[in-house]
């Protein structure tokens, strides 16, 4: 099965059990492209590196493939709106398969447009199959717009009071918000996550989206809002998408694991993005998230209950993923 752990020092135990002995494995944060017609604008991004694996498609078939072939049996994924056309014809692709028994999507986090204010988000979840003025569609956990772009999006661009208004509309319908930004964003992502104490966020990425090297202003940001705001969750992995230079991914994941605590952190394939910009195995993100974990939690890799909170038990309580 691949290689071994990419950070081992941190790991104090000299019998570790490996990722390997991972019992239960749910991917919350996958990306397909090329399928139903549709095709991500991420699909042939210009950032795509020296190691880019392009393939026509990125489908659900590719993705088990690569997980069986590194060795995890991943039960279930939670599938991330990644621009694949047009918002709602996205969500609809995604909520269908969902709904197919032969899909590992278990729930959709959609491009809801939350930015532009309430209304936009009901006429958004309207327009979804399933969706009525009482009911969410089956499946839907979720909505997401990230804050990044060309031109990007000012820091503080999520306090504007439109966009308090559509997260209002999504936590009114059962649905929860997922933030995906640059570390500059994090004082606003905390202070907008605070107006809504009942409702649950989760920061993917660890927040660290083109951050680079500042490992000091970053850790500070990401401390602050994970004990400003317990009702935020961080998603460990995309390490391939933070623009380091010198310091090692793992020192990230281990201070996000130390901050949010193992029962606030889900483990992230960031799938196709790993694989197609620059060769990554798909077990990349999990060796990172496995090896920070041997190294943060007392009980080391034996400390089999935060292993499987952060591998699959948080991603089944957010999205919803009970049996």
């Amino acid at each position: 099965m691949g290689e071994g752990g990419l950070f081992d020092s941190f790991c104090c135990c000299a019998e570790s059990k490996g990722l390997e002995s991972v019992r239960e494995v749910v991917d919350s944060h996958v990306h397909f492209s090329g399928v139903g017609g549709l095709t991500s604008k991420f699909h042939d991004a210009a950032y795509f590196g020296e190691g880019a694996k392009r393939r026509d498609a990125y489908t659900e078939e590719e993705f088990e493939i690569q997980a069986v072939a590194c060795g995890l049996d991943v039960d279930r994924c939670v599938f991330v709106e990644c621009m694949l056309g047009d918002a709602v014809a996205e969500a609809s692709w995604a909520l269908e398969r969902c709904r197919s028994h032969d899909s590992k999507i278990g729930a959709v986090v959609a491009h809801a447009p939350a930015p532009d204010g309430g209304d936009a988000v009901e006429e958004f979840l309207r327009r979804l199959p399933g969706c009525d003025a009482h009911r969410k569609p089956a499946g839907l956990a979720g909505g997401r717009v990230v804050l990044l772009g060309d031109p990007m999006p000012h820091k503080f661009a999520c306090l504007d009071p439109l966009y308090g208004e559509g997260l209002g509309a999504l936590h009114a319908r059962g649905l929860h918000w997922e933030w995906c930004c640059r570390p500059e964003s994090l004082p606003a992502v905390a202070t907008q996550s605070s107006r809504f104490p009942d409702m649950t966020f989760v920061l993917d990425h660890c927040g660290h989206n083109a951050g680079g090297d500042d490992f000091k202003t970053w850790s500070r940001d990401v401390a602050a809002l994970a004990d400003r705001c317990p009702n935020i969750l961080c998603k460990l992995g995309a390490s391939e998408e933070w623009g380091l230079q010198s310091e090692k991914p793992g020192q990230f994941i281990k201070h996000a694991i130390s901050v949010f605590g193992a029962d606030r952190c889900l483990y992230e394939s960031n799938f196709f993005v790993g694989h197609a910009a620059h060769g990554l195995a798909y077990d990349h993100a999990a060796r990172l998230t496995y090896d920070a974990l041997a190294g943060e939690q007392p009980g080391c890799c034996d400390d089999e209950d935060a292993v499987a909170l952060v591998f699959a038990g948080n991603a089944k309580r957010v999205y919803g993923l009970g049996h």
